[in-house]
């Protein structure tokens, strides 16, 4: 018996076309950021034929500079190196790059922790690039990077980024300074001279870290420029009077934030940074890791129930407690002190560090020894002490917590003396 074969006709289909490869004229057409710097990751982009790396995108700051960038975890952080600049880097050289770093990482190895960024030919760097590049890799190891990130991204990079690094002079540098402080005092947003402090002294950390790696880079920092320091209070602890009427005119996330610094006596990062997963299920105890505690040891502060009753008001969803109406974490809260400062009919010489020192104040006249005051605050203890004393004085510093929030409490609902307008 014969078989017979039966063949199947398939009729020909049109080839599907190739997907369009990225192309230098299409990163060039990212829009410019108006402040700081912004990533464009380039997910399913095709270059020679193939998908670019997971994290591969390119950074646009607002000066106008184009930098290819990877990102990706190594032990348990986010990191971003730089690839190149683009321009000095061709696309498929950039793509290929980020593809042998890609399988580094995917090995498990760091390439920040053994690599330091590409050279660029210095006669096309500029101070964006060095700023940019500074930010990327010069401030992995600080607790807090955004806080010069952003006096240097927003604030400085506009006024000096597009100006070639080896043509920077002093006589650039300082109107730029003059400039931002003029705009700080204008905008009502804080003190002028002390940003202006501020980001000098953020800029000459990232110099200094350029000229580690450039031979050719001047020093052009001399004394004296840098003449403002952030003024104290004489005495920080703030009057009865004064407690009143701060606390009348603490409004939104920002007045929590100093209403639970007075209440606890804790430091301003570690407040506004506070986050959920700190705080235990009962919502009375919370437990300040080493990592953001600056002694580097971890802290508990036990909370007090106005302290509890403030939390409880605050939306949930996010990692952290206290966030802006926009859903930013409040950070160093100068445009909010102003706010609150607007809000006073008569003016008080107030900073934030002062409700600390109020609350350590408040201690004292309440009686709570001082050894006890101090574990409150989380001040260093004596290194004999430390040692031998492993007590957790827990219940004692819950006591004396609740004492001190009841002496605000009753402060607080003191009748005020009228005010004049």
């Amino acid at each position: 018996m014969t078989a017979t074969v039966h063949r199947l006709q398939v009729r020909p289909t049109s080839k599907p076309k190739s997907p369009k490869s990225l192309t230098l004229a299409e990163i060039n057409a990212i829009p410019v950021p108006s402040t700081g710097n912004r990533v464009h990751y380039l997910t399913g982009a095709v270059v020679q034929g193939a998908e670019v790396p997971k994290g591969f995108g390119v950074r646009v700051t607002a000066a106008g500079n184009r930098s290819f960038v990877l990102s990706y975890r190594a032990g348990g952080k986010d990191r971003r190196l730089t690839v190149g600049e683009v321009g000095t880097w061709s696309v498929p050289d950039a793509v290929k790059e980020a593809r042998r770093l890609r399988r580094q990482i995917d090995l498990g190895v760091d390439p920040l922790a053994t690599r330091q960024p590409p050279p660029a030919p210095q006669g096309l760097r500029t101070v964006g690039d060095m700023i940019a590049d500074y930010v990327a890799h010069g401030l992995t190891d600080l607790r807090r990077p955004d806080i010069p990130t952003d006096a240097l991204t927003r604030l400085l990079a506009p006024e000096i980024g597009k100006i070639p690094l080896l043509e920077l002079r002093r006589s650039h540098l300082m109107p730029a300074l003059d400039r931002i402080e003029a705009a700080v005092r204008a905008g009502k947003r804080g003190s002028g001279k002390t940003t202006k402090a501020r980001v000098l002294s953020y800029f000459s950390a990232a110099w200094t870290w350029e000229m580690k790696r450039n031979d050719d880079l001047p020093n052009i920092f001399v004394r004296g420029m840098a003449t403002v320091k952030e003024p104290e209070r004489p005495g920080g602890a703030l009057p009865d009077e004064e407690i009143r009427r701060l606390w009348a005119a603490w409004d939104g996330p920002f007045g929590d934030v100093c209403k639970v610094l007075l209440l606890t006596g804790q430091r301003r990062a570690e407040v506004s940074g506070m986050r959920w997963d700190e705080i235990d299920t009962e919502g009375s105890l919370w437990t300040i890791p080493a990592t953001r505690y600056k002694t580097g040891r971890e802290h508990v502060v036990p909370l007090s129930e106005p302290v509890q009753a403030i939390l409880q008001q605050q939306p949930r969803g996010a990692p952290t407690v206290f966030r802006t109406k926009r859903g930013a974490p409040i950070s160093r809260g100068g445009y909010y002190k102003a706010d609150t400062d607007k809000r006073l009919a008569q003016p008080i010489d107030w900073v934030i560090h002062d409700l600390r020192r109020t609350a350590r104040s408040l201690m004292a006249r309440l009686g709570i020894p001082q050894e006890l005051a101090e574990r409150v605050i989380g001040h260093t203890q004596d290194r004999l002490i430390a040692t031998y004393d492993r007590h957790d004085y827990l219940a004692e510093k819950r006591a004396a917590l609740d004492k001190l929030a009841g002496s605000i409490l009753r402060i607080v609902a003191q009748r005020p003396r009228l005010e004049s307008s």
